[in-house]
């Protein structure tokens, strides 16, 4: 499980080594055995600076040094056309909307 909290001034990304296995039994796929996993807490190093400033820093970089962009006009535009067909589907009660 991962976990995301700007609002901290350190550790904002914590990641919890926890899960579920559900195994089948001999007696059938009705009784089944549930066993938790708890674990660790890990929580990477992130710089504290302001995402803002970041993009534009890397945007200068883009124009200034004709670097590829991390997200261009490509993937705005696949952004969208996700966007678009999940309104569609979600107008059609979750019908399945090809992309």
């Amino acid at each position: 499980m991962l976990l995301y909290d700007d609002m901290l001034a350190s550790e904002k990304i914590k990641i919890y080594n926890k899960g579920v296995y559900m195994e089948e039994t001999i007696e059938g796929i009705c009784k089944k055995l549930v066993q938790y996993r708890l674990g660790d807490m890990h929580s990477p190093y992130l710089q504290n600076t302001e995402a803002l400033h970041e993009l534009l820093k890397h945007f200068v970089d883009v124009v200034r040094n004709g670097k590829k962009p991390i997200s261009g006009g490509d993937s705005g535009l696949r952004v969208i056309k996700i966007l678009e067909a999940a309104q569609k589907s979600i107008v059609n009660n979750g019908q399945e909307v090809m992309l």
